[in-house]
């Protein structure tokens, strides 16, 4: 009779404390997994709610409550919320009760699409006002992504000086 080999019994205890480490590690993946699709459902519920209760405030005209719910917000949070907003009204009265400041923020995270929408719906001075707050090369970019009819609103509104540096850097003429 031939006898089986008997296992290492320290290889025996080894296999066994993988399996058991693998075991535990596999445990707290799925529990991070759920977690995480928890937390992704709250925060998508949680800008839903958000959405809705911005269209209700310029529903309402409460726009003091409005402007410092945005106040509140970052700027490419904002971005998403103008690109949801149905009417264009909307999206205009929002991007108005922004500051300065955060009115140019928000206005490089948007789409082209929409950049190009308030260009049109703003007057020179808030798209002054607008433009002032991006870098150069940001002015630059958006000058050679907007079309053609929208370009001289755009080269109107920014400042002589610096019309001169971006005409050089799109090889336009002067005027």
């Amino acid at each position: 009779m031939s006898e089986e080999p008997r296992e290492n019994p320290k290889l025996k205890m080894d296999k066994m404390m993988i399996y058991q480490k693998m075991r535990k590690s596999s445990l707290l993946i799925f529990w991070y997994v759920i977690f995480l699709i928890h937390f992704l459902f709250k925060w998508i519920r949680g800008k839903e709610m958000e959405i809705e209760e911005i269209k209700e405030l310029v529903a309402n005209k409460k726009f003091t409550t409005l402007k410092r719910k945005l106040e509140e917000m970052n700027s490419a949070d904002i971005s998403e919320l103008l690109d949801e907003l149905e009417d264009k009204e909307s999206v205009i009265i929002v991007f108005r009760l922004l500051q300065k400041e955060k009115a140019g923020e928000t206005f490089s995270h948007m789409e082209s699409d929409m950049r190009e929408k308030l260009i049109q719906d703003l007057t020179d001075a808030e798209l002054k006002n607008v433009l002032d707050e991006l870098f150069m090369d940001d002015t630059v970019d958006l000058i050679e992504e907007m079309p053609s009819n929208i370009v001289p609103k755009i080269l109107k509104a920014i400042p002589h000086e610096d019309r001169k540096v971006i005409n050089e850097l799109l090889k336009y003429p002067e005027d």
